[in-house]
């Protein structure tokens, strides 16, 4: 088999652009508590990762675009919320900021387990980890002082969302990440159709 210009590709759903709004405005305010060395994602990157993928043949975008499309086709559409936060790793050291999500969290996991399956059909590594649904939304760039730290845990337990920060998951993307100076630069390379019925 020859091999060509590789991508690094991952499957991931795309909140939309009032929710990333509303993830926004809450990593301000925590940023605002912290006074801290806290880098917020930019909301145009803000996702919710169902299978990473790695370095791939351009070759094979066609293919894994066939096939997230079966696998997502006997999914029905589902509704999620935003719901409470947390840090990666836990404990004094953290390097990530993240929000929960609620709602149809069943639906959700049938959702990663179908791509999961295809993915893993097409040869790609099962992972080993629980799947864990989390939106990131800062990094943590360095050491934060113990009273920060109290900061940054009350502010996450005390982050509330609006009522209508939820919404529908009806497609999923096959995208290309792109590293480089600052931020990844992600492209939706193809998008399946979740499908009632």
């Amino acid at each position: 088999m020859t091999t060509g210009e590789r991508l690094r590709l991952f499957v991931a759903i795309a909140p939309p652009a009032a929710v990333r709004s509303a993830l926004g405005a809450a990593i301000d305010e925590l940023r605002q508590i912290v006074q801290g060395p806290m880098r917020r994602v930019p909301l145009a990157s803000i996702h919710l990762t169902l299978k990473f993928l790695g370095d791939v043949d351009l070759s094979r975008v066609d293919e894994l675009a066939e096939s997230l499309g079966d696998a997502c086709a006997g999914v029905p559409p589902f509704e999620l919320r935003l719901a409470g936060g947390g840090t990666f790793p836990a404990g004094k050291r953290p390097s990530a900021v993240w929000t929960g999500l609620g709602g149809e969290i069943d639906q959700l996991h049938e959702l990663q387990h179908a791509v999961e399956s295809a993915m893993v059909e097409l040869g790609f590594g099962a992972e080993s980890r629980p799947f864990g649904p989390h939106l990131t939304l800062a990094r943590i760039g360095g050491r934060l002082a113990p009273d920060r730290m109290r900061a940054l845990g009350d502010g996450l337990a005390s982050l509330r969302y609006p009522d209508d920060a939820s919404f529908v998951v009806d497609q999923v993307g096959l995208i290309r990440s792109q590293l480089g100076h600052g931020a990844p630069c992600y492209t939706t390379l193809a998008e399946a159709v979740l499908v009632s019925g």
